[in-house]
């Protein structure tokens, strides 16, 4: 009982940061200056969402002595998000060190790219450990989910200005957009396999990777037309994504808590 009731803390105090960095993403919706500090403090606060909602399954999974391939599925996931976060807090870095608003390509993006592998490898041991089998028939789907989104994303990317730039930079900006694809998909396998009856973790996780597809799309996009600055409301996704990914693991040990015998 105790360990639940310290998840159930747990879950609240993600919320409440989330709804603080939420609000504070809002309000910058409103301000006609898009370089202010409180621009780039919001990379911080954004990052700290992915952080606490990396660390406190980590802490919870460590604290019931999860083993096996379910503490292998958390810890990744667990470690995707906090590396996505230390990401974030190297942006704002560059923000405020270097005065660059928009440091892309920079020493973040090793984090951003680094965050993709770990989480589809935790989704994947996910599917594979809560919802057994997964018929080729859904692979062939995700396939073609796969290309029909990649189609449709980069048929709204112009990517006629990256002539001049640096073969790193074009490989980025074609990556993050195809990985918004992938993430959408991803859920789109989470929601067939279900079949329609999503579990809370399974809607979280869905959710997660929808918010994070979306959140992927509109910052290439904002990014390539020049009009994406700090605090944007794909930064307010990026957030989203994070905090529903962490509630999903948080719920994921909730459930992998082991039973105690009732006593008469």
């Amino acid at each position: 009982m105790n360990t639940i009731a310290s998840i159930s803390r747990s879950k609240y105090i993600l919320s409440l940061l989330f709804l603080i960095v939420f609000i504070w993403g809002l309000l910058l919706q409103f301000y006609s200056d898009k370089t202010t500090a409180w621009n780039y403090l919001f990379n911080i606060g954004d990052g700290a969402v992915f952080i606490l909602a990396g660390a406190l399954p980590l802490i919870h999974g460590a604290k019931i002595k999860i083993t096996g391939t379910p503490k292998t599925g958390i810890v990744v996931g667990a470690l995707s998000l906090i590396l996505y976060g230390v990401g974030l807090m190297v942006w704002a870095f560059y923000n405020f060190y270097y005065t660059n608003a928009i440091p892309f390509p920079s020493l973040a993006d090793v984090f951003f790219i680094i965050y993709y592998p770990f989480v589809f490898w935790a989704i994947f041991i996910y599917l594979r450990m809560f919802l057994l089998t997964i018929k080729t028939s859904i692979y062939v789907e995700s396939v073609v989910a796969l290309t029909l989104l990649s189609l449709f994303v980069f048929s709204f990317l112009d990517l006629s200005y990256l002539a001049d730039s640096s073969m790193l930079q074009t490989a980025l900006t074609v990556f993050y957009p195809f990985a918004s694809a992938f993430a959408i998909s991803t859920a789109l396998i989470i929601a067939r396999v279900s079949g329609g009856r999503m579990s809370l973790a399974s809607t979280f996780l869905f959710a997660g990777l929808v918010s994070r597809g979306m959140a992927d799309f509109f910052f290439s996009f904002r990014t390539i037309n020049g009009t994406y600055w700090n605090g944007d409301f794909s930064d307010i996704l990026f957030a989203l994504s994070a905090y529903l990914m962490g509630m999903a693991w948080l719920v994921i040990i909730s459930q992998l808590i082991p039973q105690k015998p009732e006593t008469n």
